[in-house]
């Protein structure tokens, strides 16, 4: 059996396969493999036989030596959307962030990183019917999602003004 792994790096998706032999009722490891830039990369996907504990055992993908993965089950009912996206700061900082969406659930997450740091925060949140990103940690409302875009502006708790942009990617 052939397997695809789509990944999303700079703007760009890749596919990477991986060629197992699937037993029911055995856990599985699934070397992917594929060029990203010109690059060979690989990823080593893991998962119990029930479909629980999927995790990244292993990856080497050029230019991300530190690359951190979110793992999440789209199922029929319950799509994922992801968005990529950048933050600003009135203290002059700003960065960047990868969000998962899923509307019929109600949830968000991912993390961001601040530019010239290898330092990564994980975000989450809450999305209501009408679009609007709660963060749960403090409870701000962070932006509002419209169409394929997220943007807003929120006041952090120290007074420093935060301005979001994000578009649809996945």
């Amino acid at each position: 059996m052939i397997l695809q792994l789509y990944s999303l790096l700079d703007g760009e998706t890749y596919t990477l396969t991986s060629d197992i032999t699937w037993e029911n009722g055995q856990s599985y490891v699934a070397p992917f493999t594929g060029e990203i830039n010109g690059q060979m990369a690989a990823v080593n996907f893991y998962v119990e036989a029930n479909g629980t504990e999927p995790r990244i055992l292993s990856s080497n993908i050029p230019g991300h030596p530190s690359a951190v993965f979110t793992l999440v089950k789209e199922t029929s009912d319950a799509l994922i959307e992801g968005y990529e996206g950048t933050f600003s700061k009135t203290n002059s900082e700003s960065g960047t962030f990868n969000i998962l969406v899923s509307r019929v659930l109600g949830k968000w997450g991912g993390i961001s990183r601040e530019n010239g740091t290898d330092d990564i925060d994980n975000i989450s949140g809450t999305i209501s019917a009408d679009g609007t990103l709660k963060e749960l940690k403090h409870n701000y409302t962070v932006g509002k999602l419209t169409g394929e875009t997220i943007s807003g502006t929120f006041t952090e708790n120290n007074g420093t003004k935060v301005t979001i942009s994000a578009y649809r990617t996945l």
